[in-house]
């Protein structure tokens, strides 16, 4: 968890690749923190606050995600300039069309929690 958070649901570190899909664009970036209420993420493109978005993640293909913008900063300059979006969870859903209703939001947390330890374990081992 994250400490010193004054959000509603808690927010854990975690490192996956995803793609972010506005009305206009496909942004590929990298969250770098999730809850039940909402996703961190750092995108080399601006989305402006309000915006409404469609998430997919590279490493958890059963689940997406629809929400909003609530915020974007920018961080560092020049040539690496990125910018942090923060995103309210709207929804969870499940990418397989042959299934009924919606994911619990804590089972989709667990899961991308999961994936992103096994993906650091890996990195750690590999260096």
């Amino acid at each position: 968890m994250i400490p010193n958070d004054r959000r509603k649901y808690p927010r854990h570190e975690a490192g996956i690749g995803l793609s972010i899909f506005t009305q206009d664009e496909k942004i590929q970036a990298k969250m770098f923190d999730i809850g039940e209420g909402g996703i961190g993420v750092n995108s080399p493109r601006v989305v402006d606050p309000g915006a409404k978005v469609y998430i997919t993640l590279s490493d958890v293909e059963d689940y997406a995600v629809r929400g909003m913008i609530k915020g974007s900063f920018p961080i560092g300059n020049g040539p690496d300039l990125s910018y942090r979006l923060n995103i309210k969870s709207e929804s969870v859903i499940w990418t397989d069309f042959k299934a009924v209703g919606f994911p619990d939001p804590s089972e989709f947390v667990a899961k991308v929690l999961s994936i992103s330890e096994k993906k650091q374990s890996v990195s750690l081992f590999l260096i």
